[in-house]
């Protein structure tokens, strides 16, 4: 009756962990019932930050288990898996199984009863469309749903159009082109793509368009079967590598991984909307490159909710940043983008030099920026607004504004806003107050500090417009005044892409 059905598994939510290592194929956890013949059984682990392998159960003895090939990433004590893919799993409502060799379908239904009495469907076709070597082809206003793989292949196909389709349900990808380069001017737009296991666009592109796409629900923990997100580092609500794309006015939300992971020179990315990344991977962000990810441009989008999960991995807090550029990539410009909640970082550059960090606000984040490690020419960080809204963090002693490592950056002119704390909101080899980081680093020399306390029943509120029109927002009896210390009265007008964020009294009752 169209919901989908979840793969018999154990346990049914959550994780079993690893309490023992023998090698890198052979395991044993205490949580495994030991009555249960495990071999042939689908394994999914937890075995990085940014990973979750598929490897099948070879055997299985008195609470130890051999997977039949090392996994990506290696095991280690603490770490989470599931079980898949055994009529011993299908313990509960809305599960199945498939017994290959009777050729037989087991399903629990959702009301227990008859699966007469309910529309059954499953994948016939590993994709819902195929484009392969051809070229001014437009697919539109098709709905593909339930593909064994995709809901639409590319092979090398140019100059054709995606437009208004709806994709629902793919165990694989929504989208995907799997030659490199690829295809080339392709034009993608207006698509929704909701449910799919490893992404909602995978591909290899060059001199695209990708635009007004709707991507939801990549990667959903409970809903991933025997694939898992189909690579380890797959769930992500899009994966685009090549040269010269436009990625604009997108929404992508609710990723098992990062909201979008693209890699390729002259990539543009500006105008998107992403909420809730990073949901089940760590490691990761809202928007990340790495490697090839250089001369990119990263400009007005909106981060909301890049949180991270360590659930069934071995770490104890959150690795999730709102905008990541990592490992070597150079030459990036990160420009009046507004990031809010996330885990670990607002901005993060590891490993990369020559990166433009300019007009963005941060606000909420463990740090606000966080820049470690750096090859080729300084970055700059300059113009931005940073903002901490807690006076504690799970990690560090408190929520930081800046944090560096052995990097090579200049930060100037920024502004920097702590209610809570002066000191310690700083940190390179120790922590610093603004001044000391200031006076002892070299830093910000011409950049605002802001420590003035909040008064009873005040708060801070971003708020922001993620609609391609303006804006007005009216204060409803609130009474609200921005940074800068002006008051605010009636109502304010926000702009396409842009922010506020605003120091008051029952700010919650301020609505558009």
């Amino acid at each position: 009756d169209g919901a989908r059905a979840t793969v018999a598994r154990y346990p049914d939510q959550g994780y079993l962990y690893i309490d023992t290592v023998v090698n890198d194929t052979h395991f044993g956890s205490k949580g495994l019932d030991t009555s249960i013949n495990y071999s042939g059984a689908t394994w999914y682990g937890r075995t990085r930050y940014w990973f979750g392998v598929i490897r099948k159960i070879a055997s299985s003895s008195s609470g130890m288990l051999t997977i039949d090939a090392e996994p990506n990433g290696n095991l280690a004590v603490r770490q989470g898996f599931i079980l898949m893919d055994k009529l011993e799993f299908l313990t509960r409502p809305g599960e199945w199984y498939y017994d290959d060799k009777q050729k037989v379908v087991y399903l629990w239904t959702a009301g227990n009863d008859s699966p007469d009495n309910y529309k059954v469907t499953a994948s016939v076709h590993s994709d819902g469309f195929v484009l392969q070597h051809v070229s001014h082809v437009v697919i539109d206003n098709f709905r593909f749903k339930e593909q064994d793989e995709n809901g639409i292949r590319l092979i090398s196909a140019n100059k054709c159009t995606i437009s208004n389709n709806d994709i629902s349900n793919t165990d694989s990808y929504g989208i995907y082109e799997e030659n490199r380069p690829g295809s080339a001017n392709l034009t993608i737009i207006n698509n929704t793509i909701d449910r799919v296991n490893g992404g909602g666009i995978w591909m290899w592109v060059r001199d695209s368009y990708i635009a007004n796409n709707t991507i939801n629900n990549t990667g959903v923990f409970n809903e991933i079967g025997i694939k898992g997100t189909t690579a380890p580092n797959g769930g992500s609500g899009a994966e685009i590598s090549g040269v010269n794309n436009i990625i604009e006015y997108n929404v992508i939300e609710n990723s098992n991984y990062n909201g979008l992971f693209y890699r390729g020179s002259g990539t543009d990315i500006r105008y998107n909307y992403f909420n809730n990344s990073c949901l089940y991977k760590d490691d990761g962000g809202a928007i990340y490159t790495n490697t090839s990810g250089s001369g990119g441009l990263i400009r007005h989008n909106i981060i909301v909710n890049s949180v991270g999960n360590p659930e069934g991995y071995i770490s104890s807090r959150s690795m999730a940043e709102g905008i990541y550029i990592d490992e070597i990539a150079q030459n990036v410009t990160v420009e009046h983008n507004t990031v809010l909640n996330t885990g670990d970082s607002g901005i993060k550059l590891h490993n990369v030099g020559n990166i433009h960090v300019h007009n963005n606000k941060v606000m909420t984040a463990r740090y606000g920026v966080f820049c470690d490690k750096f090859v080729g020419e300084p970055s700059i960080i300059k113009n931005n607004i940073i903002c901490v809204t807690s006076a504690s963090d799970d990690y560090e002693p408190r929520s930081l504004l800046v944090r560096v490592g052995n990097y090579n950056a200049q930060f100037n002119n920024n502004l920097y806003v702590n209610p809570f704390a002066s000191e310690g909101i700083f940190r390179k080899d120790k922590y610093y107050s603004f001044e000391e980081w200031k006076n002892s680093i070299g830093h910000d020399i011409n950049s605002t500090f802001i420590g003035t306390p909040l008064a009873k029943n005040e708060s801070l509120e971003m708020f922001y417009n993620v609609s391609k029109t303006a804006k007005t927002y009216h204060l409803n009896g609130a009474s609200a005044r921005d940074l800068d210390g002006t008051a605010v009265s009636g109502s304010f007008e926000l702009q396409p892409f842009t922010s506020i964020i605003l120091i008051g009294k029952n700010l919650n009752k301020i609505k558009d």
